[in-house]
Formats: C-alpha cells, structure tokens, sequence
C-alpha cells in the first residue's frame, strides 16, 4: 500500500517512549523542517510512554501523532491479576495488529531511538527501514550485529566517529552505515536566549555562573562535575563563579542531597527542566559538557550559538569531532576532576582565549537545520 498521496512519500517515526530528552528535541526540529517542505506525509509513532510536555506540544500540526494507551498497573496477585494477564494478552494482539496497518501504509519506516522497534516488522517491497542511533558507538555495538540489522536499508550515527567505528567493527553491514550530525535551528536558538525571563531568574543571572544542561543521570557523571568544580573553587581567591545544573533525571533527589549535606546550596544551584535553557547558556561564563559518552552533544553548539565558551569531557564519540579537537572549545579528560578544575581556572583567570566569533560562526554553520535536511532527504532518496 502506497502513502495516502500519491505524490507524496510517507514517513513514519517510531519511538518506545516520548520523553523530555536530547533524542525528542532533535526529533521534533526534523519534523518542523520536514513539514516546512510540504513533501512528506509524516506521522510519529510511539509505542510506549509518552509524557505530556512541552516538547510534545511543539509537535507541527501537520504531524500524525499515534500513541498507545499504557495498561493498568499489575494487581499483586489473585483473580484481579489474572484478568490483567488476560487484557495485558488481548491488547498487545490488538495493539500489534493496528500498527501492522499502520506501518504498512508507509514508503519510510524509521526507528528513531537506538531501537528495533520494527525489527518485527517485515517491510513490503516499496518500504525502506532506517534505524537511527544516538549512543556512542560503544554503548550500542552489541546491537548492531549484522543478525539484527537484517532487512533495516540503513544505519545511522551521530559522527564520523560512530560511522568509522562501526564499519570497521562490522565490515559486512558497512554498507549501511551513514553518519548525519544533529540538525539545530540557530536562528531559533539565539532568538530564544534573547527573550525575557522572569525576574527572579534575572537576579540569579546578575552573578557570574557556569552552567550545565542536561539530564541529572548517571552516564552524565555529575560526580566529576562537582568534584572539578569543588577543586576550581578552592585554587580561587576570590569569590567562585556558581555553579547552575539545568535539567532533571533519575539522579536529581541524590545530587539536591548530596549538596545539601555539605551546604553548597549558596553555590551548586540544581534548578530543573527549563522551557527556555538558551538564555542561561548566553549569560553563562562557560557551557559544561562533563559526560562519560555522548552520541553528538547539541548542547555545545547551541552554547556556542549563544556566543558561550564551552568546556567538554573529551568522550566518546563527538565531542571532540563538534569542537575540532580543541580549536572551538576546551577539553578536558573524561573523569578527571583535576583536568576540570584546571580548564576552569584557565577560562576564569583569562588564559584560554576562546575562539573568535567569526570562526565559531563558520564552524557551527554545517549544524544547521537546512543543511543536515538536505542530507537526510538526499539519503531517503537514494534509498528508493
């Protein structure tokens, strides 16, 4: 079965869950630019949780959204668990059975978030599946055996890093193997550091502070980042710039405490989801990336779109590929709190110069979003 236009291509998004994350962000500036283009039937797919955000509501009207209801929490035990089991049975039928048509009616199947949400799914003969990964290339290559690739047309990473990784780990799906950067709306970004704020964060902004944007989990390694910046606090005589974590996650109750216990809360400041994390970034004295891996890294660019000096663990797979080795931004050794510290102090003090604004304009301008679109769309042409 063709797409519902016959001029038009279908392409449909799979996700487990919808969450407010890195992979949802990206997800939605391609949908927004898709449908600018007015040449794609476009439809999200998600299969799992989805949580009623803000990002959820930036979702192009144009966009078919299609969700699953979650079932019931699982009684303990007794008969109530019994007809649970049977309903839990009935509608994963009834649920694999709709989306089956709803695949079908696809020429693009694309499952967006390091899974094989369709690798059940058997393509008609019209249809291409793409899988798209976020992870470093270490954290996800059990799961790109060739076995499991099986009938996906392609296979995309975040850098080069991932793609050179994978083909040389996996020569015979090397193939399938494409790299395609992150697409980011500059214009749209600095419009939003730009824009007013309420007042009390005006005041909170008035005072130099560093600022970190991301979720509070463990794979973001918040321990380095506390600990470097302890070690740059005490090299100082003066008064420390704060410190300002923006962003929510597993680890956010453990991190509030931890600061607490030793009465940082006058500077380590843990203050949640933000709507609008730009304007933080722009008054920031310095973006911190402190992660033990990173399958990209938006927040880099969108700090140096900003006009921010960024600082970043120098991780696997793309930070040190978005930063050029160094020539756009500092990096340190991932889990070394003395390198943070000492990174820190240099930015502070006035030792590092960060790059000139020119070059870091040049530089971030292959991340935009007409650029990495039009690399997308040639993909899915090729596929044809």
């Amino acid at each position: 079965m063709k797409s519902s236009s016959s001029s038009r291509s279908k392409i449909v998004f799979v996700l487990p869950d919808f969450f407010t994350g890195g992979v949802e962000r990206v997800l939605i500036v391609y949908l927004t630019a898709l449908a600018k283009l007015k040449k794609y039937d476009l439809c999200l797919v998600v299969t799992g949780f989805v949580e009623n955000n803000f990002l959820l509501k930036s979702l192009p009207k144009e966009v078919e959204l299609i969700s699953w209801p979650q079932n019931s929490q699982k009684p303990q035990k007794g008969f109530k668990r019994k007809i649970w089991k049977l309903k839990h049975w009935w509608q994963s039928i009834c649920r694999r059975n709709f989306l089956q048509k709803i695949y079908a009616e696809a020429d693009f199947l694309i499952d967006f978030k390091n899974n094989y949400s369709l690798s059940s799914y058997k393509p008609l003969p019209h249809q291409k599946k793409i899988v798209w990964f976020h992870g470093k290339f270490d954290s996800v290559r059990k799961r790109l055996k060739p076995r499991l690739v099986g009938d996906y047309a392609a296979i995309i990473g975040l850098s080069r890093a991932f793609m050179t990784d994978c083909q040389k780990q996996y020569p015979k799906i090397a193939d399938k193997v494409r790299f395609i950067y992150n697409p980011l709306d500059i214009d749209q970004i600095r419009a939003s550091a730009s824009r007013p704020i309420a007042a009390a964060e005006q005041d909170l902004m008035q005072q130099p502070y560093f600022v970190h944007v991301s979720r509070i989990a463990g794979d973001k390694d918040i321990s380095t980042l506390m600990a470097g910046y302890q070690k740059f606090v005490n090299r100082l005589a003066a008064p420390a710039p704060k410190l300002c974590l923006i962003g929510d996650g597993p680890q956010m109750q453990y991190w509030q405490d931890y600061v607490s216990a030793r009465g940082w809360q006058d500077k380590i400041l843990l203050l949640g989801e933000k709507e609008n994390p730009y304007v933080w970034m722009k008054n920031a004295e310095a973006l911190i990336l402190s992660s033990k891996g990173e399958g990209f890294g938006c927040v880099l660019i969108e700090a140096l779109a900003c006009g921010t000096p960024v600082i970043s663990a120098d991780c696997p797979s793309a930070p040190a590929e978005i930063l050029q080795h160094g020539r756009l931004g500092q990096l340190f050794a991932a889990g070394s709190a003395d390198d943070l510290a000492q990174k820190l102090f240099e930015l502070h003090t006035g030792a590092y110069t960060p790059p000139q604004p020119e070059y870091a304009e040049k530089a971030i301008a292959k991340f935009k979003t007409e650029n990495i679109l039009s690399q997308f769309t040639a993909l899915l042409d090729s596929l044809k």
